[in-house]
């Protein structure tokens, strides 16, 4: 009993001498004398007797605010309800004042940056000269040095281990004045000053977003040795995970640091670049996964003059796969890359990922992309090539409504980006069921479906099929040259010739045959001529026109053709048409018009039997009849 009479005796004349207020007083006086440009307040202070049951000196602080702001440099703002600080009691016995385990639980800190204000004359000042009448020299001033991208704080760890044993976080906020959608939030962290320097946290980085907020939970590990500071960072992601480790020494500012991603899947990481404004458009890359390790080293006093080094990075899944084996990255320059970087790419499915980018490439013409291998140089958006095969795609092809693919086995590819425009080129092309020789070059917009292209084929053959739908027959040397337009993924102008040394079909053949074709919106002239054209019992109208053409039966031959024909998409129209006959040199002329998926109307005039005749023709889903005509007075 008595001791505990003396105990409350003591506590209360140490309370006593140590009032609150005078506290506070003292506490604002020395801290507004240590740090006049500072603002700093202190809601209530209230003297600590013990830690727990435990004798102990301390300070209790509510509502602290501290505010300092500086141009040039990062200003902040803290609060904090209450802050616990012990007093060491071994460290006041030799005359030190010395804190132990403080504590800080709900506090925010705000960051803003204000810039320096530039100099400018007074309103109403004026250069004076040191004589009315003197000459002013003017001369050039000096280059300024150039600056650095910031200045980085000073930490020395031991410092402030003479004044502070320990520090415990608890739900703290890191808000932005330039960046008010994003928060660091520690939600719990701890950190030793006492010998090393060891410290843990456990931090949820936070983007708020109209409809919710993204969050990504780091772990984060740090000691301190002499002048050095190491640090790891440890967040998964999704099936992935991040590994972000390196080491400061802050008398020097050099630092180095080392990321790994591991199987990062694309997707989210695209998704979530899109939400948070890194990108522009939504690109929906599924089944996906993206690995690779960079490192950086230099000084943080100009971090911009150190690339970082990328090594063994690939993606991989369902679309193929891309890999690079290094790149120097310069992230805070203009230039992001001083050389080109390599990207090798295996069995890349272009089709699919044509349309995570919501594009289209040539959709009117191309079926289907198909798989593409090969190499791509990339410097910027500017200034890239590829050099490669394309497997597997498909080509359309139509005539009269009527449409046709044509299976492609490989194509050798190349393109570049020149003046804004892409140079791309077709050659080495192998098909199914037909033959290539030559190339084909476009020079297309961005898009990929705008642009003009020259086509210069020595020899082309189609398969069986897609030669019938063409022409009604096949081919053998057929040779195509010419050059036109493509807008919007369609053929909008072209101007070519196409040969033949012999073109056939069931019952009919022609020899030398030479078209000359232009096309423009609306309209496709073509001008032919052959040197013969004969047609036999096998072909397919023949029955309609043995009465007529076959008197004698057998064959029917002409040579010096020449027609004039003109498409248009509801129809078309034979202009003219000329021949002359093999047996007799009688001339045969003819004209006439169509129209799309209806009928055909034609007159034709001729000599048969040494007999000069007009023949009305008529054909209708595929069904023709000649009949003969009177002639025209």
């Amino acid at each position: 009993m008595l001791g505990l009479i003396i105990a409350t005796f003591i506590g209360g004349a140490v309370r006593t001498l140590l009032g609150s207020d005078r506290v506070h007083q003292r506490i604002l006086s020395e801290l507004r004398s240590r740090y006049p440009q500072d603002d700093i307040r202190i809601g209530s202070t209230e003297v600590l007797l013990s830690s727990g049951i435990w004798p102990g000196l301390g300070l209790k602080i509510s509502q602290l605010k501290f505010k300092r702001e500086n141009c040039g440099k990062i200003g902040v703002t803290v609060e904090a309800p209450s802050v616990v600080l012990p007093i060491s009691l071994w460290a006041l016995r030799k005359g030190d004042v010395r804190l132990g385990n403080v504590e800080l639980s709900h506090g925010k800190a705000h960051l803003n940056y204000k810039a320096c204000p530039t100099a400018t004359p007074a309103p109403g000042e004026k250069l004076q000269s040191a004589a009315p009448d003197a000459v002013l020299e003017v001369k050039s001033a000096a280059p300024e040095p150039p600056k650095h991208l910031w200045n980085p704080p000073r930490f020395d760890w031991r410092q402030v281990g003479r004044n502070l044993g320990s520090m415990e976080l608890k739900d703290v906020a890191i808000t932005f004045e330039h960046e008010p959608t994003w928060k660091v939030y520690i939600k719990e962290a701890e950190f030793d000053f006492g010998g090393e320097f060891n410290g843990h946290a456990v931090v949820d980085v936070q983007k708020s977003l109209p409809f919710g907020t993204l969050n990504h939970f780091l772990d984060i590990e740090v000691h301190g040795e002499n002048s050095v500071v190491q640090f790891q960072v440890h967040s998964e992601f999704k099936e992935g995970r991040v590994l972000w480790k390196g080491s400061w020494d802050s008398d020097t500012h050099s630092a180095m640091s080392r990321l790994e991603l591991s199987q990062l899947p694309l997707k989210e990481v695209l998704n979530e670049l899109y939400l948070i404004g890194v990108m522009d458009k939504e690109v929906q890359i599924r089944s996906a996964w993206l690995t690779c390790q960079a490192g950086w080293e230099g000084s943080l006093a100009a971090p911009a003059e150190a690339p970082v080094r990328m090594r063994d990075c690939k993606m991989e899944g369902s679309y193929g796969g891309v890999q690079m084996e290094e790149a120097d990255l310069y992230p805070l320059q203009t230039e992001r890359f001083k050389k080109p970087i390599q990207l090798r790419v295996q069995n890349l499915q272009v089709q699919p990922l044509v349309e995570a980018f919501n594009k289209q490439i040539l959709p009117a013409v191309i079926a289907r992309l198909g798989v593409w291998s090969g190499q791509i140089e990339y410097l910027n958006k500017n200034s890239w090539s590829l050099d490669g095969y394309l497997d597997g795609a498909e080509v359309v092809f139509s005539n009269q409504s009527v449409r046709g693919k044509q299976q492609i086995r490989r194509i050798h590819t190349v393109a570049q980006r020149v003046e804004g425009l892409i140079a791309a080129k077709i050659d080495q092309l192998e098909m199914s069921e037909g033959n290539f020789k030559g190339a084909i070059e476009a020079t297309l917009n961005d898009d990929w479906k705008s642009g003009t292209f020259t086509v210069n084929i020595g020899n082309i053959s189609f398969s069986p099929g897609i030669q019938n739908l063409l022409t009604g027959g096949t081919w053998s040397e057929l040779k195509l040259t010419g050059n036109g337009r493509v807008e919007d993924g369609e053929v909008s102008e072209w101007k070519g010739v196409l040969e033949s040394p012999i073109m056939q079909g069931s019952g009919w053949t022609g020899e030398k045959v030479v078209a000359h074709a232009k096309y423009q919106p609306g309209a496709f002239a073509v001008e032919g001529r052959m040197e013969s054209l004969e047609i036999g019992s096998g072909w397919r109208y023949y029955p309609q026109v043995k009465e007529h053409l076959f008197v004698n039966g057998g064959i029917r031959k002409w040579r010096e053709i020449r027609a004039k024909i003109e498409i248009k998409k509801a129809g078309g129209e034979i202009q003219s048409f000329a021949a002359v006959d093999a047996e007799t040199g009688k001339p045969w002329r003819g004209r006439g018009n169509w129209q799309r998926e209806r009928e055909l109307i034609a007159l034709l005039t001729g000599s048969v039997d040494g007999k000069a005749k007009n023949f009305a023709i008529r054909a209708e889903k595929g069904f023709l009849t000649m009949d003969e005509a009177p002639r025209a007075p």
